[in-house]
């Protein structure tokens, strides 16, 4: 996966469900067009999406977070500080809650926060 590619890919993702504000916010590109860092930040009706991965052929590390008046109601990530979860490293926070996280795709967090505003 380049870099690139994939930062195209998110943008497109977000700008799908609704995000029409997507700002690339941080880049650090690596040696090779398959290694680097990004962040992206999407705001839409008050909510703001701020997606972060670092790639190195595939997602190496991500953190996807879903925040609403200044609170984080949802994210996914892949720290590895909650070794008593199932789906070890990846988990997600809803609110104060940690769970485990079966689908650590950028799509299925999307999906998620799009039943979350859809709820509200």
């Amino acid at each position: 996966m380049k870099l690139n590619e994939r930062i195209s890919y998110v943008t497109k993702l977000l700008k799908s469900h609704g995000f029409r504000n997507v700002v690339l916010r941080a880049l650090r590109p690596g040696p090779l067009p398959t290694v680097g860092w990004y962040r992206i930040e999407a705001i839409s009706a008050g909510h703001r999406i701020v997606i972060t991965e670092f790639i190195r052929g595939s997602i190496v590390k991500y953190s996807y977070n879903f925040i609403s008046d200044s609170e984080i109601l949802l994210r996914y990530d892949n720290a590895p500080h909650h070794p008593y979860i199932s789906t070890y490293p990846h988990h997600k926070h809803e609110g104060r809650r940690v769970a485990p996280l079966e689908d650590p795709s950028i799509e299925s967090f999307l999906k998620e926060v799009s039943n979350m505003i859809s709820m509200k």
